[in-house]
């Protein structure tokens, strides 16, 4: 927030989760993508839900996303807890995917937004403009076939 106000950058467009406490210090874009916070596992673990992790070593993502998953991989924590957006990246990254588990418990659903200067509404609705036109015209849609499985997008609500 304070490289927005001190106007070394425009916007934060970086995976950002709109919190009521960022609303209120910046204005955002419509939301345009889903998250929420997943609990990942090594397969071979024996851990199957959230019952399981009694005793067990948690890491949450902190540095680089890529680190935390090695980190699980190599035995150094037994669980992750990750924006499910990263952590569903990097387990298709893998030579093996199968080699993590997904734990069926979500934690917490969260919505992306990009963030902008408090009061620049004029720029976060022309943003918001651009983003359901490229829903409209499929191009949003190409972009997300490329880097998830899944329609996690936001955009269609807004598209009226």
């Amino acid at each position: 927030e304070l490289e927005l106000s001190g106007k070394n950058i425009d916007c934060i467009w970086s995976g950002l989760t709109m919190t009521p406490e960022r609303i209120e210090q910046m204005t955002f874009s419509i939301p345009y993508l889903a998250n929420e916070q997943i609990l990942v596992v090594r397969s071979d673990s024996g851990i199957a839900s959230e019952a399981d992790l009694s005793g067990k070593v948690l890491g949450t993502q902190a540095g680089s996303s890529s680190v935390d998953v090695m980190e699980l991989k190599l035995g150094g924590i037994d669980v992750l807890l990750i924006d499910s957006v990263v952590g569903n990246y990097y387990i298709a990254q893998q030579d093996d995917p199968t080699q993590f588990t997904v734990l069926p418990e979500v934690l917490e659903a969260e919505e992306y937004g990009i963030a902008f200067r408090k009061g620049e509404q004029t720029l976060a609705d022309a943003v918001s403009q651009q983003l359901i036109d490229m829903f409209k015209d499929g191009t949003l849609d190409t972009i997300r076939a490329k880097w998830f499985a899944n329609d996690i997008t936001l955009v269609a609500q807004y598209a009226n």
